[in-house]
């Protein structure tokens, strides 16, 4: 049942992703790993969301057992950190960008050809345009 998906392609770790539940993210990951590479109807992972909702913490969960899920990109072609800075969370911001191994999703462009720091810009979140500029003030 950890994989079943609703009428939304929704899986329990989507649910989980959604309401923040940390615990019930691991419990479902402990059962299925693969459940953290299945997209619902816009394409977006699990990760997707946590990263749109601004929870590290379950990010952090979701690589540790999931270590690929980090490349997953959604239906325009955005990645964890394009979500993070077009909502405005700069704590998943900050927690992505100092992984060496996300490193270059700074660079990475949607299918658009918008980057973390176009995407930050065209819908006003300044805080993470700064984050994404480099500003050692933050």
């Amino acid at each position: 049942m950890v994989t079943e998906t609703d009428i939304f392609t929704w899986t329990p770790l989507h649910y989980a992703a959604q309401l923040g539940h940390l615990e019930a993210t691991r419990k479902l990951l402990e059962c299925d790993k693969s459940v953290a590479y299945l997209w619902d109807k816009e394409d977006s992972s699990a990760l997707h969301i946590v990263a749109k909702k601004g929870y590290p913490n379950m990010m952090a969960e979701i690589i540790k057992r999931c270590p690929c899920a980090n490349n997953l990109v959604d239906n325009k072609g955005r990645t964890i950190l394009h979500i993070a800075a077009q909502c405005g969370k700069s704590i998943v911001m900050k927690y992505t960008l100092k992984e060496p191994r996300w490193e270059s999703l700074i660079n990475e462009s949607d299918k658009q050809g918008n980057t973390a720091l176009h995407l930050a810009a065209m819908y006003g979140q300044y805080n993470s345009v700064r984050i994404l500029a480099g500003d050692r003030e933050l």
